[in-house]
């Protein structure tokens, strides 16, 4: 869950960095957000990538 928790975080982060591409108010500025934007992505998929790989959660009784 942790996992997905994390995922969760970066692809808002990448929504952001997307947000300042379209508002961007020079090249420079964009290019910059591009590249967060870029790198929020990768993150993305490793995290949902390390997701899928873990075994699923037994779940917790709470008594």
């Amino acid at each position: 869950m942790i996992c997905l928790q994390s995922a969760q975080y970066a692809l808002q982060r990448q929504q952001m960095a997307v947000q300042r591409i379209l508002y961007a108010r020079d090249a420079e500025e964009s290019a910059l957000a591009e590249r967060w934007a870029r790198a929020w992505h990768r993150l993305v998929q490793q995290q949902l990538a390390h997701a899928r790989s873990q075994p699923p959660a037994r779940p917790r009784h709470l008594h």
